[in-house]
C-alpha cells in the first residue's frame, strides 16, 4: 500500500497580501518564489531566519518574493512571532501544522504552496541566516545552470552571533562556482521547480519517515522521475548556529547511525528490496574499510600526533556507526523521531 498524505492545518492565514511593486511595467513577469521555513518550539533560531528573509534585498522586478512558514508547534507557539512581522515588504503566509513530524511540517507547506501558485520553490531550515542577496543568488543559480533542483551550502559557526556576523559579511562572488550533478539533495539550502509538487502528481515527503532524511528520499524521487538537480557548494549560501555539543562524538555518532538507517529505509523503497540491500551491502563494505584504515591510521598517529590520531579514530567510529545504521532497520533498530 502507498503512503498517504493528508493537509489539516487549523490555521492559514495571510499577511500583507499587496502585490509587490516593479518600476518597469513593460518587462516581462517576474518569477514568483515562495520561500518554506518550517519550524517547531525553536522561538529564537526561527526569529533569526525569518528576520533574516524579511531583509532579502529584491531589486525592483527581479523577484515576486512570498515567504511560507510552518509552525509544528502544538501551541502555534509562532503566530505572534508572525503578526509582528506583518509590516514587511514581504507577503507571509502562516501554517499552523499540529500533527508533529517534519515531513508532515514540509508537506503542510507544499500543499499552501500550491495556493500561491508560485514558479520556483526553496527552503531553508529554522537554524539558518540567509545572507541578503541570498533568495536571488539561489535564484539565478537555478536559471543559470538549467536545473530543475538547485542546492547550495551551508556554512556552520559554534554561535549565533557569529552566524549572524558571518551572513552580513557575505558577498556573492563575482562568478558562478562549479555546478556538481547529484542524485539528491536536503532541504536547508534548496530552490526546485513548482511544477514538481504541484498538480494531482506532485511530488509529497513520505510522512512515515518520523526518523528523518525524508528531504533526501524526497528529491531521489524528483530524479528519478527526470528533475536535473545540482549542487553549486558556496555560490549562495546560509549560516548556521552548530553549538560545540553538536560536535562530541555521542552526537555525531548519533547522527552517522541516523543517516544509515534513512539511507537503508530510501535504497530499499526506491529501488527495491533486493536492488536496494545489494548497494547496501557495497555501502556496508565501504564504510567497514573506512572504519578500519581510520582507526588503525589513528592508533598509530596517536603517540606522535594527538590531534591527528583523534581525528582519525573518531572518523573511523563514526564509519562504523554508519555501517552499523545501514543494516540497523534489518535487526528492528530504528532511531527516535526527528523532532
Amino acid at each position: 500500500m502507498g503512503v498517504r498524505y493528508s493537509f489539516q492545518p487549523r490555521l492559514i492565514w495571510h499577511v500583507n497580501k499587496r502585490p509587490m511593486a516593479t518600476s518597469v511595467p513593460q518587462r516581462q513577469k517576474a518569477d514568483r518564489v515562495v520561500v518554506c521555513v518550517c519550524t517547531k518550539d525553536r522561538p529564537e533560531m526561527f526569529r533569526r531566519c525569518v528576520d533574516s528573509l524579511l531583509r532579502q534585498r529584491i531589486p525592483d522586478g527581479s523577484l515576486d518574493l512570498h515567504l511560507l512558514v510552518v509552525d509544528n508547534s502544538a501551541h502555534a507557539g509562532e503566530r505572534e512571532t508572525v503578526r509582528q512581522r506583518e509590516n514587511s515588504f514581504l507577503p507571509i503566509t502562516y501554517v499552523h501544522e499540529p500533527r508533529a513530524g517534519i515531513p508532515v511540517a514540509r508537506n503542510a507547506a507544499l500543499n499552501a504552496v500550491g495556493l500561491i501558485k508560485p514558479d520556483w520553490v526553496a527552503f531553508i531550515d529554522d537554524d539558518e541566516i540567509a545572507p541578503r542577496d541570498w533568495i536571488v543568488r539561489l535564484h539565478q543559480l537555478a536559471l543559470n545552470s538549467g536545473a530543475d533542483v538547485a542546492a547550495c551550502g551551508v556554512v556552520q559557526f559554534q554561535t549565533a552571533s557569529e552566524a549572524e556576523q558571518g551572513a552580513a559579511r557575505w558577498r556573492p562572488p563575482s562568478s558562478f562556482g562549479k555546478v556538481r550533478p547529484r542524485l539528491s539533495c536536503a532541504t536547508c539550502n534548496v530552490i526546485f521547480r513548482a511544477v514538481l509538487v504541484t498538480g494531482h502528481s506532485g511530488l509529497r515527503f513520505d510522512e512515515t519517515m518520523q526518523h528523518g532524511g525524508s528531504d533526501v528520499e524526497f528529491f531521489m524521487r524528483a530524479g528519478q522521475a527526470g528533475a536535473r538537480i545540482v549542487h553549486i557548494k558556496s555560490d549562495a549560501v546560509v549560516f548556521e548556529e552548530y553549538p560545540a555539543e553538536r560536535k562530541t562524538l555521542g552526537y555525531e555518532c548519533r547522527r552517522a547511525f541516523r543517516v544509515g538507517t534513512t539511507t537503508n529505509y530510501r535504497y530499499r523503497k526506491n529501488y527495491g528490496n533486493i536492488p536496494g540491500a545489494l548497494l547496501l551491502a557495497g555501502r556496508v563494505i565501504t564504510k567497514t574499510i573506512t572504519a578500519v584504515a581510520s582507526t588503525s591510521i589513528g592508533l598509530l598517529a596517536y603517540p606522535f600526533a594527538k590531534a591527528t590520531g583523534e581525528r582519525n579514530l573518531n572518523r573511523g567510529v563514526r564509519s562504523a556507526v554508519t555501517a552499523f545504521g545501514f543494516i540497523g532497520p534489518m535487526l528492528g533498530i530504528k532511531p527516535s523521531g526527528y523532532w
